[in-house]
């Protein structure tokens, strides 16, 4: 099964986006995404083949990791790195909300289970990737700061989730 994660890059105060690292440090293939509404868009249209796609991205106020179980047809009023505010509703054509695709089991204890993205980017983006690829594995983790959890720690949580565990991840090396 081919697997793509993708991370963010930095964003108002997050000047350094453990997404970032955790999805370069993942062992598979990845992308990193601008934070904006045109790079989400631009990656859904050049995409490289995968059958199973995690997106990463950070939750600066979370204190555990997060699976997000459904993408909303909404977008709150923050804006982009570009200054691009979301528009109220993504697709008016659209449901008000779409259930994640990914196979999130097992789902280590530490990853708690999630029914709200947000109103941001990482809904936004969650949201148009299961309307583009319906019948892929399609999933979004919400990854605290690393004050919170340590990078080692979120590394290790994600090789579980992604089936690729090996054991107790090495130190990361500063970015």
């Amino acid at each position: 099964m081919e697997t793509l994660v993708t991370g963010f890059g930095p964003f108002g105060a997050v000047q350094e986006n453990p997404s970032q690292r955790l999805a370069e440090a993942s062992g598979l293939p990845f992308q990193i995404l601008e934070v904006s509404y045109r790079a989400v868009e631009a990656f859904l249209s050049t995409a490289p083949r995968f059958d199973r796609l995690l997106m990463i991205g950070v939750a600066a106020n979370s204190q555990r990791m997060r699976a997000e179980h459904i993408g909303r047809n909404i977008i709150g009023p923050t804006p982009d790195i570009e200054g691009i505010a979301g528009p109220a509703q993504i697709d008016p054509q659209a449901p008000y909300q779409l259930g994640s695709t990914f196979n999130w089991c097992p789902l280590p204890t530490e990853i708690d289970f999630s029914m709200d993205a947000g109103t941001y980017l990482c809904n936004y983006a969650l949201f148009r990737a299961l309307q583009t690829w319906p019948n892929r594995q399609i999933g979004f983790l919400h990854i605290p700061k690393v004050d919170q959890v340590p990078l080692e720690s979120q590394l290790d949580q994600l090789h579980l989730i992604l089936g690729t565990a090996t054991g107790p991840s090495q130190t990361l090396a500063p970015a």
